[in-house]
């Protein structure tokens, strides 16, 4: 750690982060000073940050390691602020003092400050107004990490709340959310015990919109809802037609082996001109398991797609598939 490389340096400190972090009961409480000291005096970034990290893996130590981190929450080098916000997460409850600084921080220029701050508020169970508010802003933000983190921050710190689940409903319903984000949505809803709410929601808007959005229609699903025959006949019909197809491809497989009825949907497109749907295709079919198995032989010849991405990714739904099947592979 008083090397003269600025590279030994960092790795010194970030083995002694690492060992810190899987040691459990026996990482040694000395290392606390260690960090601290890295942390407090020296100039580069890359140390500055493992410390950071080192101090949040001593939850039980939070009023030894919370003043330095609250501090470096405030640096001037995001490298810095992200480790110290990630560790201050790491500290749960303990951390609550550093709540209004974080909510600046996800205001931050920088996406990977907004991220971990976006991630750790919800670990500190602060569910008031102002850490609301900026989690609800947050789900505009242009970084796909950022919503993701805000809805799941907004999930743990909203157990049993309507208002959560109205605004968690909005994302799904949102005519450009990102599939990837709606099931993101739907996990918080089921974890935050707030299904029944939405689903009333969800349903009521589809009874004014026949023509639901992928997502909602994958939200409908994923969530048992009385629609969700329905929603998933939905997601195949557009599937066939091929329309918003890089959404109904993506919703199917996040549903896996609940999408089993859409196999014959989604195999025509193993042969589209474009890669990406021929990748999305394959993927879909994997995730779906063993209710894919028709799908087998035209997995086998994509496999032997000129594009090695396209061939791979069959490849690798050929042994979900089997895998999944044939106990004992």
């Amino acid at each position: 750690i008083g090397d003269r490389s600025e590279e030994v340096r960092g790795w010194a400190v970030h083995t002694l982060d690492t060992y810190a972090c899987f040691a459990g009961d026996d990482r040694p409480v000395e290392w606390i000073q260690i960090f601290k000291r890295v942390l407090e005096t020296q100039r580069a970034a890359g140390p500055r940050a493992a410390a950071a990290a080192g101090l949040g893996r001593y939850p039980a130590h939070a009023d030894a390691v919370l003043p330095p981190l609250v501090a470096a929450m405030s640096s001037r080098e995001p490298e810095v602020q992200t480790a110290a916000i990630l560790a201050l997460g790491w500290l749960g409850s303990k951390a609550a003092s550093a709540v209004p600084g974080m909510v600046e921080c996800l205001r931050h220029d920088d996406a990977q400050v907004r991220g971990a701050a976006s991630y750790s508020l919800g670990l500190l169970g602060d569910s008031s107004a102002p850490v609301f508010d900026v989690l609800v802003a947050g789900l505009g933000d242009e970084d796909r990490w950022v919503k993701r983190h805000c809805v799941e921050s907004l999930g743990r710190l909203g157990k049993g709340s309507e208002r959560v689940a109205d605004v968690l409903v909005a994302v799904i319903t949102a005519a450009d959310t990102d599939p990837y984000i709606g099931g993101v949505a739907v996990e918080a809803i089921v974890g935050a015990g707030l299904r029944d709410r939405a689903v009333s929601a969800l349903s009521a808007g589809l009874r004014k919109d026949a023509a639901a959005t992928p997502t909602v229609a994958f939200a409908l699903c994923a969530l048992d809802a009385p629609a969700a025959a329905k929603s998933l006949d939905d997601l195949i019909a557009m599937a066939s037609k091929g329309e918003r197809l890089s959404d109904v491809l993506a919703s199917l497989r996040l549903l896996g082996p609940k999408a089993a009825r859409s196999v014959a949907a989604i195999t025509p497109h193993l042969s589209s001109d474009d890669q990406r749907t021929r990748i999305s295709a394959a993927v879909a079919l994997g995730a779906i398991g063993p209710g894919a198995k028709e799908a087998l032989p035209s997995l086998e010849r994509s496999a032997r797609d000129a594009d090695a991405n396209v061939a791979l990714a069959s490849k690798q739904a050929i042994e979900a598939i089997r895998a999944a099947s044939e106990p004992g592979r």
